[in-house]
């Protein structure tokens, strides 16, 4: 279902905002964004966390315990109505854990919501994540440098 577009306009918007404060290491400014009860399905909906601090803690958890090396995301897409918008963009990372290097691939999806003149995400999920450990694209250059 095609969003009107000042639902686009808005979810794309609110997500950029979400996301450089994210990339910026200033995950306490998605506060604003983000529904007092926002909920997160995790991948495979194997759990949740529910509440706007408990995302932001996420965050903040995710950024103490990894390092971003590589980070594109696609073209965000937004199906919705006049108060409602779903945002899905695919995604590519390469981040450090441990002393170790993973490659995460997939969609992340945000569900947001107009709570008066405002947007806010009240859901959100991964989809269709894919991590391999190892930086898979330095991987496929050595073995295409080997092939004969």
């Amino acid at each position: 279902m095609a969003a009107p577009p000042e639902t686009v306009r808005a979810a794309v918007e609110a997500l950029g905002r979400i996301r450089a404060a994210w990339r910026e290491g200033r995950p306490r400014d998605m506060a604003e964004l983000l529904d007092e009860d926002v909920a997160m399905a995790f991948p495979e909906f194997a759990g949740r966390l529910e509440g706007r601090d408990a995302l932001i803690a996420s965050f903040e958890d995710f950024q103490k315990a990894a390092r971003v090396v590589e980070y594109r995301e696609g073209d965000v897409q937004v199906d919705g109505v006049e108060d409602a918008g779903v945002a899905q963009v695919p995604f590519e990372m390469v981040y450090e854990r441990e002393g170790r290097r993973w490659r995460s691939t997939g969609w992340d999806v945000w569900v947001f919501a107009r709570r008066g003149k405002r947007w806010r995400a009240i859901w959100r999920t991964l989809q269709g994540l894919a991590e391999q450990p190892g930086d898979a694209r330095s991987k496929e250059k050595e073995e295409a440098n080997t092939e004969v």
